[in-house]
């Protein structure tokens, strides 16, 4: 056996299976056997802010909707499963969005089904993130392709599976993700990432 009690802070001690029990004090802190590493309740082998893993969706087609109700851009969810209800969810969004002249495309964060990240103050196109397309030619006239980026960190309190996707509208005309509205010949790819963060 490689562990022995003066390899750690406390006790090490095994069975006739070969089961190890390591302990602080009176405290178990885990069982080693060959399956694994187990951890009693509460405790843990990493330090506050440690990734625990990543999960991510990359969408390189092009979606588009006329709905001036949110729904659902294909190819952008992403569930995760955190291991610890203390754990934080940080999430990333880069989304490059077109719309049409004189319209707002908002995007809303959604976590099983409830919207998150969201404005205090109130105004007709509230959403997790935003863009206009103004008045005049060239550029403000629905040739552009705003990218919406975001960090936010989420605290879900949860160990269940927790599915996390982005939803789109149009306040007129047609939105576009990964594209321009004008001749769709400016393409683009668009991420969506988790990480869980140890709390």
């Amino acid at each position: 056996m490689l562990l022995t009690s003066t390899t750690v802070n406390g006790a090490v001690s095994n069975d006739s299976n070969n089961n190890i029990t390591m302990s602080v004090g009176n405290n178990v802190i885990a069982n080693v056997n060959s399956s694994g590493i187990f951890f009693e309740s509460g405790k843990k082998a990493i330090y506050t802010g440690a990734v625990l893993q990543v999960v991510s969706a990359l969408k390189s087609d092009t979606f588009s909707t006329s709905s001036t109700s949110f729904t659902d851009i294909t190819g952008m969810s992403v569930t995760i499963t955190p291991t610890s209800a203390t754990s934080k969810i940080l999430v990333f969004i880069n989304l490059t969005v077109g719309h049409a002249a004189n319209h707002f495309s908002p995007v809303n964060l959604v976590r099983n089904g409830t919207n998150i990240a969201q404005p205090t103050t109130a105004s007709d196109h509230i959403a997790t993130l935003n863009n206009y397309a103004g008045e005049g030619s060239g550029i403000t006239a629905g040739s552009a392709q705003p990218q919406y980026a975001l960090s936010f960190l989420d605290s879900p309190s949860s160990t269940s599976a927790l599915t996390y996707k982005l939803q789109i509208r149009t306040t007129g005309g047609t939105t576009y993700v990964n594209t321009r509205p004008v001749s769709q010949n400016g393409t683009t790819v668009s991420t969506f990432t988790l990480m869980e963060i140890a709390g």
